[in-house]
Order: C-alpha cells, then sequence, then structure tokens
C-alpha cells in the first residue's frame, strides 16, 4: 500500500467521528427542548385522570388513577410519614375539608399524611365534637 491509501481512510475515519458528533449534538440539543415538554405531559395525565373521576362514587373515586396520583404527590411532601407521630406504616391521607374534593390536585394543602391510628381517633373523636 502506498502512505495515499492511508491518507484516504485517515480522512474518512475523521469524517465518520465528525458525523457522528453532529449527530450526538443535535440528539443532546433534541432532548434538551422535548423535556420541558415531558413535565407537561405528567401534569396533563393528572389532569386527564381528573377529568375522568368527576361522577364517580367516593368509594370509586378513592380507588381511581388520579386519587393514586394525588396520594403519592402528599405522601411524598409528608416524607411518606404520619405528620402527628411520624410512623411509616399505615397511612393514610386525611382530608381537611371536602369543600375541595375531586380537586384535590389544585388544593394539596388541604391534605395531609395521617397514620390509620390518629386518621380515625381524627373522626370519631375530633370531628364527632365539632372541635
Amino acid at each position: 500500500m502506498t502512505p495515499g491509501d492511508f491518507e484516504w481512510l485517515y480522512k474518512r475515519r475523521k469524517k465518520i467521528a465528525h458525523e457522528k458528533k453532529l449527530k450526538a449534538d443535535k440528539k443532546r440539543k433534541w432532548l434538551r427542548k422535548i423535556k420541558p415538554k415531558q413535565q407537561k405531559v405528567k401534569y396533563n395525565k393528572i389532569e386527564l385522570e381528573h377529568l375522568k373521576v368527576q361522577k364517580l362514587s367516593y368509594r370509586r373515586f378513592l380507588q381511581s388513577n388520579y386519587w393514586r396520583m394525588v396520594k403519592k404527590i402528599i405522601l411524598k411532601r409528608d416524607s411518606n410519614s404520619c405528620i402527628i407521630c411520624g410512623k411509616t406504616e399505615n397511612l393514610e391521607i386525611h382530608h381537611s375539608t371536602y369543600k375541595n374534593h375531586k380537586n384535590e390536585h389544585l388544593h394539596l394543602e388541604d391534605l395531609s399524611t395521617l397514620c390509620h391510628a390518629h386518621h380515625h381517633e381524627w373522626h370519631c373523636t375530633i370531628e364527632m365534637k365539632g372541635i
């Protein structure tokens, strides 16, 4: 082989490497553009589920994907523990008011994480007495 053959091969490999780099850069730019849209899709998912629950009974509502999404957000916010005693088992989400029922994703401040014992205590003693 002559030195000219190697020069051609070297230039070809350099050109391929450059094309790969351009493709990778183009892909990175595309991903940067699409990432905010993906975050918006998550919000749209909860909005779509929100529309589905409007005519459900309360029991069906608690079994819906919408409620599962909202519950997951509240549990994460409250560090997966009861806000009174800190227990991490038998957790339930408590509505401080039902004024915003079925619009929970817009009023997360109305919800809190309680263990079963404190949730039961709230509804059986505090709420019944009207405190």
